[in-house]
């Protein structure tokens, strides 16, 4: 027998009952299935749900999405597109199918840190995971019919098609270019019909592929989808003791209704969000949402509430970022997110998708025939929001109106002068919000630094003189002046392109403060100055140090301007150059063959330069999901996405244009050391120089023994 988790007993205390279908096939998987089989029912993944998750050792993964659907209520067209036949106008929705696929490619674009990268070098790796439909009610026969329409639809087309050709209407160009798009239409169609199974095909359908190389499915990938897909148990023992001050001891417990709470960098605001998630949990027994805006801060958040002396079950708690939380909702309910149209993705998407209140209103409409997007929808009891200064006013209003309970806990933490992303503030000067949160609980007490600390004092003294216009000046409650300059507090001018420089002085100046690589951070507003330090840290000279980083390495963005430079210059990786058109190409002829055996092993990697940017994408965003830390190794990192983060040592590199806000929460990031190198261009180079030791007096005063 398979083991079921969790056992039937708990699955019939779910909120949302399972329905006839999910409950049939769980006690046909558990029957059928050998022992070695885990069969995991609606796992909570990063907020993703997928109906059933089958893994075994030898066999990989195997996704099922299990619908219990009335296909007469249901059409799918020609481009295999589904429609809800609802009123007067069908409604649009992801089919079950790509469900599905899309459960499969967040578990390697998102979930499993490191599967993205190996599955870009090995194809192979993409059969670790496979996925299945089914539905129950009808029967194959029920389901061929349902396919019958469209399938005929193709079939019109392709004989249409192959018509107008012979009878020369269209040349044999344009009839290869259709033909290829209608069997391309075809196949998905007969690929979706092929992996949907009806209780009538259960025996011989439902089952894992083919033993998948031991050598794909090694054990830390293998531990990682065990961990990802049945969250441990927390106990009171495996947390520490924390030194609450009266002010954090209230804030951080849990009381149904709204409340903001604001406060300093270093304050503790995390802490006591961690401490309030546990309470709240205590107090109502239920689910916890717990949102940041930052995609990297999920595993810091984690860490916080880890820290909580406390019994609880981890499966109670979702740590995600907005962006991830809504976009996981609208595939949960089989909404298609589409691509923007002729505009700037960021706006489309925010007014299409993330902002859009009317959207959620009609997705969530309670009439009965709407009963198949139910799944994207849950409420919470409590709700806390991280870096709430990050968030537009909608996106409170939708997480208020549609996820939490009537009487439910929202609770929003932020600090108004880490508003990097120069959201509108109100008439207060503090973070515009919708109207019923009270006033604001504030944090004044900053437990990062010393009461003397030269950092704080240079924090507060930042503060005054660039925020203070937009923002009420705030001191410290414990601050005192700084007697002295403890630790290192150094300053450098930087000019642009000089990486190898920078990179060596920051290895000297850790190995001379003898700074472990893992309290050593470098942060910048500029992704793209990172990636060179990065590569010039790793391949240095006279030093190779590891990295971990929230952005894309540079060799792989080599790889991404091989392609898009071959794309320029029209050179295919197996097609005779077209010597007339590289007259101009820099480096003549010789250099445009350099160019091909190049792009040769990338094209074999990649099938388009559309398709290296969407792995770069995916790279990055999988890389900020699974930042640690506590890696052991330097880190590098965006302002944005370290932002909330703390690191006893910080390297900050100022640009020439980064806002004020932007170098207060670089700034900010320091507990002990702190390293500014300022563009000689930027309106903060005098601030730092009047106030910080030279590095290079520094550096040299080592080397001479002074």
């Amino acid at each position: 027998m398979a083991q079921v988790i969790p056992p039937f007993e708990d699955i019939a205390k779910f909120r949302q009952p399972a329905t006839p279908g999910e409950l049939h096939l769980l006690h046909w998987l558990e029957a059928q299935l050998d022992a070695g089989t885990q069969v995991f029912f609606q796992p909570c993944i990063n907020g993703d749900r997928p109906d059933i998750v089958l893994m075994h050792r030898e066999r990989g993964l195997l996704i099922v999405e299990v619908k219990d659907w009335d296909l007469v209520q249901y059409c799918v067209d020609a481009d295999n597109r589904w429609s809800l036949r609802h009123g007067a106008h069908p409604y649009a929705l992801r089919s079950p199918a790509a469900q599905a696929f899309h459960y499969k490619q967040t578990f390697f674009k998102l979930h499993v840190n490191g599967l993205l990268e190996r599955a870009a070098k090995d194809k192979r790796f993409y059969g670790l995971i496979h996925v299945l439909v089914y539905l129950h009610g009808p029967n194959r026969d029920a389901v061929e019919h349902f396919y019958a329409p469209a399938r005929g639809v193709l079939r019109q087309q392709l004989a249409d098609n192959a018509l107008a050709f012979r009878e020369k209407r269209i040349p044999h160009v344009e009839f290869e270019r259709r033909l290829e798009a209608l069997n391309r239409k075809r196949n998905r169609l007969d690929r979706d019909m092929k992996m949907t199974v009806t209780a009538d095909q259960l025996c011989w359908k439902m089952r894992f592929p083919d033993r998948v190389p031991s050598e794909l499915f090694t054990d830390d990938i293998h531990a990682e989808f065990l961990r990802l897909l049945m969250p441990p148990f927390h106990y009171a023992h495996q947390g520490r003791e924390i030194a609450y001050t009266p002010r954090q001891a209230a804030l951080g417990q849990s009381l149904p209704g709204h409340a903001k709470i604001r406060g300093l960098a270093g304050s503790g605001k995390t802490t006591v969000l961690a401490r309030r998630a546990v309470s709240a949990h205590a107090r109502h027994g239920g689910d916890v949402l717990l949102l940041t805006f930052n995609l990297t801060l999920r595993m810091y958040v984690h860490d916080r509430i880890s820290e909580v002396r406390s019994d609880f079950s981890w499966s109670r708690f979702q740590i995600l970022h907005y962006h991830g939380f809504i976009t996981g909702v609208l595939g949960n309910a089989g909404v298609d997110v589409l691509p923007p149209l002729r505009e700037s993705p960021d706006v489309w998407y925010e007014r299409e998708y993330y902002s859009n209140i009317g959207l959620f209103r009609e997705i969530f409409a309670s009439q009965e025939a709407d009963q198949p997007k139910a799944k994207g929808r849950h409420r919470y009891r409590t709700i806390l929001v991280d870096e709430i200064q990050d968030y537009r006013p909608a996106w409170v209003q939708i997480l208020q109106e549609f996820f939490l309970e009537e009487g439910g806990e929202l609770v929003l933490f932020g600090d108004e002068r880490q508003n990097i992303y120069n959201r509108p503030v109100d008439e207060e000067r503090k973070v515009r919000l919708p109207d019923g949160y009270g006033r604001w609980l504030t944090l004044n007490k900053s437990f990062r630094y010393r009461a003397d600390s030269h950092i704080l004092a240079l924090a507060s003294n930042f503060q005054r003189e660039f925020l203070a216009q937009r923002y009420d000046w705030e001191a410290d409650a414990a601050y005192q002046p700084a007697l002295s300059l403890v630790g290192v507090n150094a300053f450098q001018g930087f000019v642009d392109g000089d990486h190898a420089t920078l990179a060596a002085q920051v290895i000297r100046l850790a190995q001379q403060e003898r700074i472990h690589p893992n309290d050593l951070t470098v942060i910048a507003s500029q992704k793209e100055e990172l990636r060179e330090i990065d590569y010039q840290v790793r391949k240095g000279p006279r030093h190779r140090e590891h990295t971990l980083t929230t952005f894309a390495s540079r060799e792989l963005m080599e790889l991404v301007e091989v392609l898009r430079e071959a794309q320029v210059w029209g050179i295919s990786a197996h097609r005779e150059l077209d010597q007339e058109r590289l007259r101009d190409f820099p480096g003549g002829l010789e250099a445009a063959r350099g160019l091909q055996r190049a792009l040769e092993p990338v094209s074999r990697m990649f099938k388009s330069l559309q398709h290296a940017l969407e792995t770069v994408h995916a790279v990055e965003k999988q890389k900020k999901y699974a930042f640690n830390l506590n890696s052991g190794v330097m880190k590098l990192s965006t302002t944005h996405s370290f932002k909330g983060f703390e690191s006893p040592t910080v390297v900050l590199l100022v640009g020439a244009r980064d806002s004020a806000e932007l170098v207060y929460t670089g700034l900010t990031r320091a507990r002990e050391n702190i390293v500014v190198y300022v563009h000689a261009e930027s309106p903060f180079h005098c601030f730092f120089a009047k106030r910080l030791e030279p590095l290079e007096r520094l550096l040299q005063a080592a080397e001479t023994g002074g």
